[in-house]
């Protein structure tokens, strides 16, 4: 004999564990479970009387799956099997920066270009915005950050924040800007 079991659903990048209880009265049983989904995977503890199920999702996976939970008598004269629904849902992952600012000075008259790359396994649209910049500093909707200094001097800290509607990522940098004298 095999519990029912009850659909499950739980956030993506989580973990749901489920005890399912199974009897025999003259056979020790062998019990497994399998996933139709590869992105969701099953373990299994199995004790006398119950089991310990351990669903899993590859990391940032939202969908669904059937889990089949199977009972088999050790003599292999019979089983019995139990299937479920796994549901996980999508949850918003916070952007991450991944790109590092230029780190070169800039002579005075060039142009200061900076592509901000983000990370997000949800592939929002992202929007940005710049604090602590100096004027005629700006950044494209693409994060593409450009400035043509017209006065040397120290700048900074600058700050970029990308935001994908709930979640954002901050990174502040500075900028030096020296003039160079041809004529000495």
């Amino acid at each position: 004999e095999l519990d029912d079991i009850a659909n499950v659903t739980f956030d993506e990048d989580g973990t749901y564990l489920l005890i399912v209880n199974h009897f025999d009265v003259d056979d020790e049983l062998i019990v497994s479970a399998t996933s139709n989904n590869i992105s969701i995977s099953v373990s299994i503890e199995s004790n006398d009387n119950s089991s310990n199920l351990t669903i899993t999702a590859e990391e940032d996976y939202f969908g669904s799956a059937t889990i089949t939970v199977k009972a088999t008598e050790s003599d292999d004269e019979a089983s019995v099997e139990s299937s479920f629904v796994v549901q996980i849902l999508a949850v918003n992952d916070e952007p991450v920066i991944s790109s590092t600012p230029p780190e070169d000075d800039i002579e005075l008259g060039n142009t200061f270009l900076y592509l901000v790359t983000v990370d997000d396994a949800d592939d929002q649209v992202f929007t940005y915005e710049l604090t602590g910049s100096p004027e005629g500093m700006s950044v494209s909707g693409n994060g593409l950050i450009y400035w043509t200094p017209d006065s040397y001097g120290s700048y900074g800290p600058i700050t970029i924040t990308v935001s994908d509607g709930e979640e954002s990522d901050s990174q502040s940098f500075s900028l030096l800007v020296f003039y160079l004298d041809c004529n000495n």
